[in-house]
């Protein structure tokens, strides 16, 4: 017998691109391009995921004091810490408000207060009805 079958995501086959933009992903070891600050690299993403500039602008602000890093959209990221690249990191898979967040690792590099803040963040997603999976 043929193998046969089809994979699904949120209704839509999987490899489809309505399927795909409802799906956040932060992986493991993400990078960040080194010459970008946090307001452009989220930016850089949301066009990467379809956003309009007004429209990725219109969301950072928010992002950023989400992930607690309200004050560091301007710093080049070659200044962040890794758990301040994770932060990042996590406001970009949130960007363009997915259903569902596949994240790996979200609280690496990051010191116990933030570990907590980002648990507190997933709650609230998860309040809201986001599907979240965690490695």
């Amino acid at each position: 017998h043929k193998p046969s079958g089809e994979a699904r995501l949120l209704g839509e086959p999987a490899g489809h691109k309505s399927g795909r933009r409802r799906v956040g992903y932060l992986p493991e070891g993400h990078r960040i391009p080194r010459h970008l600050t946090g307001d452009t690299a989220l930016e850089y993403y949301g066009s990467l995921s379809g956003l309009s500039v007004a429209e990725t602008r219109r969301r950072r602000g928010d992002l950023l004091e989400t992930v607690g890093l309200a004050d560091w959209g301007r710093t080049n990221v070659t200044k962040y810490s890794k758990g301040m690249l994770q932060r990042l990191g996590l406001a970009q898979a949130m960007l363009h408000e997915p259903d569902v967040l596949i994240l790996d690792e979200p609280t690496d590099g990051v010191d116990p207060v933030g570990r907590s803040e980002i648990r507190d963040v997933l709650n609230t997603l998860k309040s809201q009805g986001k599907t979240i999976f965690l490695n």
